[in-house]
């Protein structure tokens, strides 16, 4: 009996070894595995190239959250194997690369590197920087061939001054229907300025304006000069190149260029909420269409319905609709934003069913 009982008392002790050895294994910490460098985060929004002189660009980008350092890679776009160069780590959202060459296009890629290991990067945005163009002296009376046949440089030739063209050109954000910006004074008294447009890479001018008239009005400052074109024919997802050409009554004429990337056209995004015979509606602006891209809203919004009701309004003031007794049934309303140009220019229709029943 004595020796049946030490037998048992082994196993026992044996038992508990095994269980609590399980338990152990249990309770060993699992190593957390770190995130990865190449871990996708948000791309920089907003991104842009700029030519800012014959052979330098400035790129810029929207600060975001989060981000330790950012890295701008820039490429030649005719060979992605010439020309690359990296930027130091930045701590600013903006970089300007001083080494390019007149004439050619180049590519930019900026990145973000996140705190926490993760890395965003944007699509490449492109600038070209332009060949200085020297001051030339056109008799009086001169004419400079354009798509709508000539640009009469004589009626803006009548006062003094003269000299080179516009040394800077500066950006605000464009529309669909074409670019918006603004340059410094040329020096000196009366000066006239003549603003024409063509597709990047051809001489097919197409009158802008100018102070002399035209679809665009320019607006002149004591040091400022600002243009939008109203003049219609941009195609969308075009790139065109601008020129802007100071005259004097001497004859001295210079000029210089901005070139213009055709943002997106943005939808509008249409809620809706029916309470009996009544339909309420709301929207966004229209000003961002993602990825990045920018463009200024809409000047109008066009709201139309398939039971007959249409309106037109400012959307500066507009973002809601009510609209009482409407029919019973399935009804499609529908948004479209207009653009104010020569032509017709809007964003793609917007459309959503509401069905009313009572």
């Amino acid at each position: 009996m004595k020796h049946f009982i030490r037998i048992s008392s082994i196993v026992a002790m044996t038992t508990i070894s095994l269980v609590s050895g399980v338990h152990a294994q249990i309770r060993t910490p699992i190593a957390t595995e770190p995130l990865s460098t190449t871990q996708a985060g948000p791309a920089p929004y907003n991104a842009k190239a700029v030519a800012t002189t014959p052979t330098s660009a400035s790129v810029s980008w929207d600060a975001m959250s989060g981000v330790r350092a950012y890295t701008v890679v820039r490429t030649r776009t005719d060979d992605a194997a010439c020309c690359v160069s990296q930027s130091s780590l930045l701590t600013t959202p903006s970089w300007t690369d001083a080494a390019l060459e007149a004439g050619k296009e180049y590519s930019f890629v900026i990145s973000a590197l996140y705190s926490d290991g993760r890395t965003g990067a944007t699509e490449v945005v492109a600038a070209t920087p332009m060949p200085e163009l020297p001051s030339v002296r056109l008799p009086r009376g001169a004419e400079l061939s354009s798509a709508e046949g000539v640009l009469r440089l004589t009626p803006c030739a009548q006062k003094s001054s003269g000299g080179p063209g516009p040394a800077s050109i500066s950006s605000t954000i464009g529309t669909p229907a074409g670019a918006r910006f603004s340059w410094t004074s040329v020096p000196g008294s009366g000066v006239n300025y003549v603003v024409d447009r063509a597709p990047l890479g051809t001489t097919s001018w197409t009158l802008v304006g100018s102070t002399c008239g035209g679809p665009s009005p320019l607006y002149v400052r004591d040091y400022t000069v600002e243009v939008r074109d109203l003049a219609g024919g941009v195609s969308p997802n075009g790139r065109y190149v601008y020129r802007i050409t100071a005259i004097a009554s001497n004859g001295a004429a210079g000029w210089n260029t901005y070139h213009f990337d055709v943002p997106c056209r943005y939808a509008p995004n249409m809620q809706a909420s029916v309470s009996g015979s009544t339909v309420s509606l709301t929207w966004d602006d229209g000003g961002n269409c993602g990825a990045g891209m920018s463009s200024l809203p809409p000047d109008t919004y066009t709201l139309s319905s398939s039971f007959g009701f249409t309106k037109t309004k400012s959307n500066y003031s507009w973002n809601k609709e009510t609209i009482y007794g409407v029919p019973a049934g399935t009804h499609t309303f529908t948004m479209v934003g207009n653009y104010r140009t020569g032509g017709s220019t809007r964003t793609p229709p917007s459309s959503i069913n509401v069905v009313v029943a009572y």
